[in-house]
């Protein structure tokens, strides 16, 4: 007899998480408004970000960053500026007018820049108006 290993099932994709994913890139793609998923913790946010950002849509330019306690609005715009796969480490400044620019390029080219944040309930008050 062999034990069969059953899944934990927030790693299932099911026909609700599949619509909620829908749901949330379609507000990415048609909404000027900022996109906050609320849960418990454990209760599948970040599974269902890694859903979000394996979706097939070539419209949308997204990148993740985890929150932490110590994070600055520098480190904010470099998650959302710079590309993680570059073979060297970078130690850029960003403000504002930069990640402006940045969104503008890329508005041009008629995609959306998308950020992740895991963990935003460690931001403070400043930074998530940033």
């Amino acid at each position: 007899m062999v034990n069969q290993i059953q899944p934990d099932s927030s790693h299932f994709t099911t026909p609700e998480l599949t619509q909620r994913v829908e749901l949330i890139s379609h507000l990415i793609e048609h909404s000027n408004h900022l996109v906050v998923v609320k849960g418990e913790h454990k209760s599948g946010k970040t599974f269902l970000f890694d859903k979000i950002s394996q979706q097939e849509n070539k419209n949308l330019f997204i990148r993740k960053i985890t929150a932490n306690t110590n994070i600055s609005s520098n480190d904010i715009f470099k998650a959302i500026i710079e590309d993680k796969n570059q073979d060297e480490l970078q130690d850029n400044l960003y403000d504002q007018a930069t990640l402006n620019h940045w969104l503008e390029f890329y508005r041009n080219k008629q995609q959306i820049p998308v950020l992740l944040i895991d963990n935003v309930d460690l931001f403070n008050g400043e930074l998530i108006n940033i």
